[in-house]
């Protein structure tokens, strides 16, 4: 596996300096606009309207909006007076800390109340019209078609990192936030359009079964899963449309509860164990294999990537609530590989081949996850994931 290329990102996902001012003063535009329809009438709002006033706002801002009543505006500043919006409210932070997640359960029950008000076709049908609005659009993530046989070769342009379930910042992603574009690009890749648009579909549905998609402070994000797979099915020839889903799909992944943790590690490299992942789930989705590579040597390395990918390190945990807690989000990991290598973890599943056992024999190797963790701990941690795949 040390013989694999890296794959290079592409320069189109990096837009210049110019354009990045552009397109910060065509956000600002967009979110004071929305603020002025919520405030004049918050059930106007469309699904992508409350996404774009969360990732800017925050969800307490977002559910005071919410629940004012009609025709009472937020005032109208000047332009040239006009703080950042961000500085205006007061964000809400959403992790499994146990002195917020109660608050969390109950903003995300709060918020349920009034988003269900939009029924699923004016839901549809705004949604159509925002997307067609060019003003509304920053940046979305667009299909590369191949000209001789309408085939995906890959996906540039991914959007901006967007917030996380840690509301006014990143925090520290336990899962590379890079894991989840791999989700998409290995997907969609060497799929016609409707085909990617079917993958996608598939992706939605199995992020809506993911472990913290069961708390209360994430139901606020199954009207969104909906309404992306509608569109995604009304328009699974639409390439354009589909870019914009990805960006949405991408959104939603990142403020699944658990994603990320308060705090700041900082990166370890995880761009190149994505890189190295990608390049052989593209030989194992095209059975391709290169003679040169060695089967023992590339599956240890695709081992140790995919550990590398987890940023983890809890501490023993003291009770059995502290274990359920380690373990869901062991399980996320596992679960969000699978979605994002499938190939190559339905390889490594005919070879025998396993992570924790790759874990056990590797526990003193630098980057692994879990190194307070007592190996008892770590077995219950294996029996714990692996019958739930």
């Amino acid at each position: 596996m040390s013989e694999l290329e890296s794959v290079k990102k592409s320069s189109e996902a990096k837009p210049s300096v110019k354009s990045d001012n552009y397109v910060t003063q065509n956000r600002q535009t967009n979110i004071n606009g929305i603020i002025q329809m919520a405030s004049f009438n918050p059930n106007l709002l469309t699904p992508q309207h409350i996404l774009q006033l969360q990732r800017t706002i925050g969800n307490r801002a977002v559910l005071q909006l919410l629940t004012q009543k009609p025709v009472q505006a937020v005032e109208q500043v000047k332009e040239e007076e006009e703080e950042p919006v961000q500085g205006k409210f007061e964000t809400v932070p959403i992790n499994d800390d146990p002195s917020l997640e109660q608050e969390a359960d109950v903003m995300g029950a709060k918020a349920l109340q009034f988003v269900p008000q939009l029924k699923q076709p004016v839901i549809q049908n705004q949604m159509d019209f925002a997307q067609t609005q060019k003003k509304e659009i920053v940046q979305c993530a667009k299909l590369n078609l191949r000209k001789e046989n309408k085939t995906i070769s890959g996906v540039s342009n991914f959007p901006s990192r967007p917030t996380s379930n840690l509301s006014g910042t990143q925090g520290q992603h336990l899962t590379a936030y890079v894991t989840f574009e791999d989700m998409i690009l290995n997907n969609v890749r060497d799929k016609d359009v409707p085909g990617a648009a079917a993958a996608l579909v598939e992706i939605l549905n199995n992020i809506s079964e993911l472990p913290g998609m069961k708390l209360k402070s994430a139901q606020y994000l199954i009207p969104y899963i909906k309404s992306t797979i509608s569109t995604l099915k009304t328009n699974a020839d639409d390439a354009e449309k589909i870019g914009e889903c990805i960006d949405t799909i991408l959104s939603i992944r990142n403020k699944v509860p658990g994603t990320a943790e308060r705090g700041t590690g900082g990166g370890h490299g995880e761009s190149k164990y994505s890189g190295e992942l990608v390049e052989l789930e593209t030989v194992l989705q095209r059975k391709e294999w290169k003679k040169s590579w060695d089967e023992d040597r590339v599956e240890q390395q695709c081992l140790y990537s995919m550990w590398r990918l987890l940023d983890y390190d809890p501490s023993e945990p003291k009770d059995e609530d502290d274990f359920e807690n380690i373990a869901t989000k062991t399980l996320t990991h596992f679960l969000t590989l699978r979605m994002a290598y499938p190939a190559t973890f339905e390889w490594l599943t005919q070879r025998k081949s396993y992570l924790f056992t790759y874990l056990e024999a590797n526990r003193d190797t630098s980057g692994m996850p879990f190194p307070r963790l007592k190996p008892k701990t770590v077995d219950l941690l294996r029996d714990y994931v692996h019958p739930k795949l």
